[in-house]
């Protein structure tokens, strides 16, 4: 009885290991297989270089532009931050932040000062399984 155990326990472990050893590259390790490839090819041999928000999430739920300051706009966060750039996007800056809420779902500039900013804070995603919504029953 004790052997017969002792070999259901080793085809136990082999199978399994089979069967993990066969797993499919999920999208992501393809994606970054895929990066290193067209880096490898590319005839201009330039690295990539961080220059703004990078901690955020890549939904940015707002973007306003400063038309009385050409270069200069602003992009919110929904997962935190509203930054600002005056170069053309060479460089950004935190201009919200250490708040009580950091996620921002909306912004405007006041047209009588640019200097003025509106920031509605909050979740911005609007999708329909995030909200209770009036609906018709044909019951």
């Amino acid at each position: 009885m004790k052997s017969v155990f002792v070999i259901c326990c080793i085809i136990i472990f082999f199978s399994t290991a089979t069967i993990n050893a066969q797993q499919i590259k999920s999208p992501l390790e393809n994606s970054f297989q895929t990066f290193k490839e067209m880096k490898r090819d590319t005839k201009y041999k330039l690295d990539w270089v961080s220059i703004g928000p990078v901690v955020n999430s890549a939904r940015a739920d707002v973007m306003q532009v400063d038309a009385a300051h050409p270069g200069s706009m602003y992009v919110g966060f929904g997962s935190g931050g509203l930054w600002k750039t005056v170069n053309n996007g060479v460089s950004w800056d935190c201009v919200f932040q250490d708040q009580a809420s950091l996620g921002i779902g909306d912004m405007e500039l006041a047209p009588s000062d640019p200097n003025i900013i509106y920031l509605g804070t909050g979740e911005n995603l609007k999708k329909p399984r995030n909200f209770t919504l009036i609906g018709k029953s044909d019951l």
